[in-house]
């Protein structure tokens, strides 16, 4: 069971530093960066994003929703683990070192490692997984499709405030400033 476990983690590791990395790539878009971080965004726009298959905004949200699921999964077979741990061990031990491990997993894994390969590699390594993102996206459509909804439906629901109308008084203002 501990092997399988481990197993589950080590995917969801990788996949957590592939998501947090190409989720950094759409939050620097658009934005001046060095030499090296230009490098990494023009080629995720010319050589993995038109393969993708799906919308810039589209991928954008399934690589944030990703980052958190596999974030939630860590912690969730850890903390399975915690729980299955023989009865003779300090409880009170044993959540520390969880507590730990997730700190650890969050700063390597979802922030250290992508700062490294947006900052040292020029991105071309990621064509290669060009079918592992593809398929990460559409296995999180549900969700996104969910979390575009409500984001839809948060929108719709905001308050506008009403056009107030002018007043004589702002536009005798603006001809009194307009000669000076």
């Amino acid at each position: 069971m501990i092997f399988g476990i481990a197993i589950a983690v080590v995917f969801l590791l990788g996949v957590l530093t592939l998501t947090s990395y190409v989720e950094r790539v759409y939050a620097e878009q658009g934005k001046f960066l060095s030499r090296e971080f230009q490098e990494n965004l023009e080629s995720f726009e010319a050589n993995v994003e038109p393969k993708l298959g799906v919308s810039a905004e589209r991928a954008s949200l399934s690589m944030s929703v990703l980052t958190q699921l596999s974030t939630a999964g860590i912690a969730l077979l850890l903390g399975y683990e915690l729980f299955a741990a023989q009865p003779g061990q300090l409880l009170g031990l044993r959540i520390t070192e969880v507590i730990l491990a997730l700190v650890l997993v969050v700063v390597m894994f979802n922030r250290l490692m992508p700062h490294i390969f947006f900052s040292r590699t020029r991105g071309d390594w990621l064509i290669r997984y060009v079918p592992v993102l593809r398929t990460l996206i559409y296995l999180a459509l549900p969700v996104t499709l969910i979390v575009s909804f409500f984001i839809s439906v948060a929108t719709l629901t905001e308050e506008s405030l009403p056009e107030e109308p002018e007043h004589p008084s702002e536009a005798v203002d603006a001809l009194i400033e307009a000669g000076q």
